[in-house]
């Protein structure tokens, strides 16, 4: 396998991320088709509230965002959940929760009012967002795949393309996560560490993505023992888990096909490593 170490990861792993980090209530139908000025208002909101100093590379290269310079993101699922995406994606549904009216609702519930695509499957209990386990609704990722990839070529800014954004901001992620699968699935160890996970409580399962898949080619000096102490940024146990998650909800599938969608207009050297 070749080395996914050159600069680069993109806005379009947030997506990848927000497949898997979403919650909430379903609405009952389709009222916007996004297309690519909308998906960057998204993004740009976002990075405009982001700490460019905080699970970022600074040694990379780098794209402007309003005052800031932002390289490569090495923050997760729980970092885009907590960033100020799903917020800019409520105000853009028009939805306004600053009087608590949100009650029990989802960071991402405007997402569910765009799609009009329930966040959760039926078995989610209370469709509420749980700390344990998540079953997303795989007709959501499907939504993405096709509603949220857009155009390479299409400005992000007046300086810089989607291509761009994808090569700076989360190119480095988006192939640890794709090739992580591929990783296990070719070592045959999937299901061993898929069982020993099932078997765990909450927390072990926490603590796993610190000790799995410890030699993996896929590290980089992000991961390092060395400039990581705590572990908090995007590694293969952190990708391994997420695999582990997406199996135990049945969106495994529905993730990797929109990873490939994503690979297919962005990244055909990784599109050609799976």
């Amino acid at each position: 396998m070749k080395s996914i170490f050159s600069p680069g990861r993109t806005v379009i792993l947030l997506l990848v991320f927000v497949s898997a980090s979403l919650a909430a209530l379903p609405s009952e139908s389709a009222l916007v088709k996004l297309n690519s000025r909308e998906i960057s208002y998204f993004f740009r909101c976002a990075l405009q509230k982001e700490d460019p100093t905080w699970m970022w590379t600074s040694d990379t290269d780098s794209i402007r965002i309003g005052g800031s310079e932002f390289s490569a993101l090495l923050g997760g699922a729980q970092h885009i959940r907590y960033s100020a995406l799903p917020t800019c994606i409520t105000h853009y549904a028009q939805m306004d929760f600053s009087d608590g009216s949100g009650g029990n609702l989802d960071y991402f519930h405007g997402l569910s009012v765009l799609s009009g695509i329930p966040l959760y499957q039926e078995r989610q209990e209370m469709q509420v967002y749980s700390n344990e386990i998540n079953y997303f609704n795989p007709a959501l990722i499907k939504w993405i795949k096709a509603n949220m990839i857009p155009d390479p070529k299409a400005r992000f800014t007046a300086d810089a393309t989607f291509q761009k954004l994808y090569d700076i901001v989360a190119r480095r992620n988006a192939r640890i996560l794709a090739y992580t699968l591929v990783e296990l699935k070719r070592s045959g160890d999937f299901q061993k560490y898929y069982k020993e996970y099932l078997e765990m409580d909450g927390q072990s399962r926490v603590e796993m993505k610190h000790t799995i898949l410890r030699d993996s080619p896929l590290h980089d000096s992000h991961s390092a023992e060395e400039t990581d102490e705590y572990g908090y940024n995007f590694a293969p146990g952190h990708a391994a888990t997420f695999w582990f998650r997406r199996e135990m909800d049945g969106t495994a599938d529905e993730v990797m096909a929109l990873l490939k969608a994503v690979f297919a207009r962005y990244d055909s050297e990784a599109l050609g490593q799976l």
